[in-house]
């Protein structure tokens, strides 16, 4: 845009004046609207594509009522069947072999037999070509297995999210045989925690273990006949050695006064990876076979790694990964190559909990944050580039592992009604509080200084109350530091802004951390702390609760 100027009366001739351009200015504020408005566009617009490259189809309603709307029933589990009869015998230290082997056959009592025919999901051949990666999944109250492929093929194909086990139970650690064919996890479906194999193409479900002591975190030997877990003895978490068939009693192989958890056999059959508290802090280490004593033991967690879980090894057995979380928060996975033993692990992009792919190129990984759990994948050779966005899941993730797929047919895939909530907000509303502001409502069977919570939380409040209670064997809520309080009252200095003040939270009793019967333990995400509260069960004889496994 330009302006002429009016001409002179005592010139001759007019003269042509020489455009002139006006200089605009931008802000950067006005800039940086200018390119969120113009990024915002291009998300939009290009959604479609990138839902079509990631987004996660779910198989046929797997959260919802069967997939089929004309059939109203819903087909049952598989039953839980009794484990073959096992002969113990007195318990020896590993020999050298390849991988342990049991000194006689035992002939089954009966072999176990699904309850019901499940239905079936058969997903594009491609897919099984990277193989099965199995979920632990949480789902309100309970935990279930689901089988997963969130990668496409060339083809476009990926593997929905399949329901592989449900009931009101909790169904954790799954891990992968080496044929892909079997599925090994942890439930207290039978009351206490117990090791189960499920078979992925008929859903049948067998129990291995059958003890009173907490049992989880299996994983298989390289000939898919033995499992290496963590069992709850003489009050530590130790690990054992046991055969799939209940040929002998299970093999001790630590006996440490800490903590030693979460055992990962190698693909060589001589190793197995773990977590253990005996430095002081949860750290991975190494269990060689071929030796004896405390000379088998060797850490490979550095010493800036505040807090070390989920070791896991590639398929042919040269890299163990691990999540850790270091002293400033930073959650990373950890690699460590076998074949140069004394180098340093190496990052290998952000997570916590990690599978590798069968062909060892690929990285799955967990992200949890403290109100969730993300999924994501790294390539082996770049880490720095996700290959996968992360991608919210339904609940946390309580086992993740990747395999082989010994099938390219069709996997158990259940359905089951939709979950019953676990409470309905009821609200009353009253004419007198203007602006259509709620109430606080009292507390029945509280005792706090001024038992109320806001009208939209009570009922979740009293149906979390009683869940906890069910779960630890006493009552934790009937007696609270606070509840509402009042804008009026005042709290201890530095608390002027205080949810409290709301109505919609509640400040526990501390006496029982006195008592020994609760327990925080700190959890860092990056510059935030946050601290996770745990309560002893009222009974210990495996029926309630799990063995903590973080440092108080």
């Amino acid at each position: 845009m330009f302006q002429s100027e009016p001409e002179a009366d005592a010139l001759p001739k007019k003269r042509k004046k020489k455009r002139r351009w006006k200089r605009v200015s931008i802000s950067p504020v006005t800039l940086g609207l200018i390119f969120a408005v113009n990024a915002l566009t291009l998300i939009i617009l290009g959604w479609p594509l990138l839902r079509e490259r990631f987004d996660l189809p779910i198989a046929p309603a797997p959260w919802e009522a069967a997939a089929h709307p004309e059939t109203s029933s819903t087909p049952a589990p598989p039953s839980t069947t009794a484990s073959p009869t096992q002969t113990p015998t007195p318990s020896r230290t590993p020999t050298a072999s390849n991988t342990p082997t049991p000194s006689h056959t035992p002939t089954p009592s009966h072999t176990p037999t699904p309850s019901a025919t499940l239905p079936a999901y058969t997903p594009d051949p491609a897919i099984w070509e990277q193989g099965l990666l199995v979920i632990a999944l949480q789902e309100g109250l309970d935990s279930h297995l689901f089988v997963y492929q969130p990668l496409p093929q060339d083809t476009g194909a990926s593997l929905p999210l399949l329901r592989l086990t449900t009931g009101s139970w909790q169904d954790t650690a799954p891990a992968l045989s080496p044929d892909g064919q079997q599925i090994a996890f942890a439930s207290n479906r039978s009351g206490v925690w117990d090791l189960y194999l499920l078979n992925l193409g008929s859903g049948e479900i067998t129990r291995l273990t059958d003890t009173p002591e907490y049992d989880s975190a299996p994983s298989f030997s390289p000939d898919g006949l033995w499992l290496a877990y963590e069992t709850y003895r003489d009050d530590n978490l130790e690990i054992v050695i046991a055969p799939i068939d209940g040929a002998q009693a299970p093999i001790q192989l630590t006996g440490h006064r800490a903590m030693d958890a979460s055992p990962a056999w190698s693909p060589g059959g001589r190793q197995i990876a773990f977590v253990s508290t005996r430095g002081g802090h949860k750290h991975i280490w190494i269990a060689d076979l071929d030796k004896s004593d405390e000379a088998r033991f060797t850490e490979l967690s550095q010493s800036f790694e505040f807090s070390a879980d989920h070791p896991t090894w590639s398929a042919d057995g040269r890299y163990l990964a691990w999540g850790a979380i270091n002293e400033q928060g930073i959650h990373t996975i950890r690699i460590w190559d076998s074949e140069n033993p004394k180098s340093p692990p190496r990052d290998a992009g952000s997570g916590d909990w990690p599978a590798f792919s069968p062909d060892g190129q690929l990285l799955f990984t967990t992200l949890r944050t403290p109100q969730r759990t993300f999924l994501t994948a790294y390539a082996l050779n770049a880490p720095e580039i996700p290959l996968l966005p992360p991608l919210p899941m339904v609940g946390a993730v309580n086992g993740l592992a990747w395999g082989p797929a010994g099938t390219s047919g069709a996997v158990v895939n259940l359905q089951v009604p939709t979950p019953t909530p676990l409470y309905s907000a009821v609200i009353v509303d009253d004419p007198r509080i203007p602006f259509g502001r709620k109430q606080v409502v009292p507390l029945s069977d509280v005792e706090a200084p001024i038992p109320e919570l806001h009208d939209a939380v009570d009922e979740a409040f009293q149906a979390f109350r009683a869940r906890l209670a069910a779960a630890t064997g006493w009552d934790l809520l009937a007696s609270l530091e606070n509840a509402y309080v009042p804008l009026t009252s005042a709290l201890e200095p530095g608390r002027q802004q205080d949810w409290l003040y709301t109505g919609r939270a509640f400040e526990v009793n501390t006496v029982p951390v006195m008592a020994g019967w609760m327990a925080a333990v700190r959890e860092d995400h990056g510059r935030e702390t946050h601290w996770r509260v745990y309560l002893r069960t009222r009974f210990q004889d495996g029926s309630q609760g799990v063995p903590l496994h973080d440092l108080p």
